[in-house]
């Protein structure tokens, strides 16, 4: 354990060394290559639950430095660790060309292919926490390890975006949570129970006014439109249990339909997920499961409007989760405000949220309030 720490407290120690580097304008360039840089986001965030369960909260949300190195014209090298957890993980690390023809392949750990909205950066969310159709917890792949191809025809109105890899899944019946194989490992290494698998991705997206980035809210008062669908496919690689627990995932299928639009300051994101999920164990009933297998279906509209522009937002979003064993469908209700002092470079954002039949249980009700200050660098 000593050591570990010894690890941490070193590493802490250089990117200490970086920061202050950076925050004096630090930059590495030889010749036939980019600067390295040096960067991240800190989100403070004040949190207050009441409900079954009470709990108030004042953390590190985020606190994600990154070191970024390009090589040449198409070579880039990125990575990215988190400080705001209870262990030192990693997110992104992953070596990039882009020298094909509209083409970019990655290869590392990064984001896969699926869900807009967890392929929408944390730091330019409305609400202050993830939508079921995001929330790696419930469905949605977290960063994988494998090999990533993203591509656009020549107007760039038509974008695809394929991957293959390893993804784990955390044994738990209440949910259906993918964890990085890098994070999970961690530096104090593998952290609970769970099962690795062999994940494909792949997606479409059209744009009929021009390309429309993964980004909510809309701060420059553009019009702009995107329509996609996308699909996933997990096994598990030895189909047996990773432990002697007996709700271990042997397979999912997930489907994937969304669209965003953006006008006169109004910006709304509509997306449906669809799993079926099948357990190693037939008989598993329990939590998200009945009879060893499930379908988990989610529903999430998120909107906003800039009442002042480039500086305030009003926002809102209403979201449903429903599973084979839930007694009644989840429902989350959320409204907030926005408050831009750069940009998503410093802002401010308070976001209450109203649960119903929590984790499909009927009248298990909840109320949250989030307060999150955001910096980047």
């Amino acid at each position: 354990m000593k050591s570990r720490q010894k690890i941490i407290n070193g590493i802490a120690v250089i990117f200490s060394i970086i920061f202050l580097s950076a925050s004096a304008g630090f930059s590495a360039e030889s010749e036939g290559e980019g600067p390295l840089k040096v960067g991240g986001q800190i989100q403070i965030q004040a949190s207050r639950l009441r409900g079954a369960n009470h709990s108030d909260g004042l953390a590190f949300r985020r606190l994600r430095p990154f070191i970024e190195k390009t090589v040449y014209e198409n070579w880039k090298g990125r990575i990215q660790w988190d400080f705001a957890k209870s262990k030192v993980v990693i997110k992104d690390a992953y070596i990039q060309n882009d020298g094909f023809l509209n083409t970019t392949l990655t290869l590392g750990n990064s984001k896969t292919t699926f869900s807009r909205a967890f392929l929408t950066s944390d730091t330019k969310h409305q609400l202050v926490e993830i939508s079921f159709v995001g929330d790696t917890k419930y469905g949605t792949p977290d960063r994988a390890l494998g090999l990533k191809i993203e591509g656009h025809n020549e107007s760039k109105k038509v974008a695809y975006g394929l991957f293959a890899g390893t993804e784990k899944i955390v044994t738990n019946q209440d949910t259906l949570q993918f964890i990085s194989p890098e994070e999970n490992k961690g530096i104090s290494g593998v952290v609970g129970s769970d099962d690795g698998g062999w994940l494909a991705t792949a997606r479409l997206d059209f744009h009929p006014l021009g390309p429309l980035a993964f980004s909510q809210g809309n701060l420059k008062k553009k019009t702009k439109g995107t329509l996609s669908v996308a699909a996933l496919k997990w096994n598990n690689i030895d189909h047996v249990h990773s432990t002697s627990s007996v709700s271990s995932v042997d397979e999912v299928t997930g489907l994937e339909g969304s669209i965003a639009a953006r006008f006169s300051g109004m910006s709304v994101d509509v997306q449906y997920n669809s799993f079926d999920i099948k357990t190693v164990n037939p008989a598993m009933t329990g939590g998200l499961y009945k009879a060893g297998k499930t379908t988990l279906t989610q529903l999430a509209v998120e909107a906003g409007y800039m009442i002042w522009p480039s500086r305030v937002e009003l926002v809102g979003g209403y979201e449903i989760q429903d599973a084979d064993n839930y007694a009644a469908k989840w429902d989350r209700k959320s409204a907030g405000l926005n408050v831009f002092l750069s940009g998503h470079e410093i802002k401010g954002q308070v976001t209450y949220r109203k649960s119903k039949n929590v984790k499909g249980v009927v009248d298990k009700n909840e109320n949250e309030l989030f307060v999150q200050a955001q910096f980047l660098f």
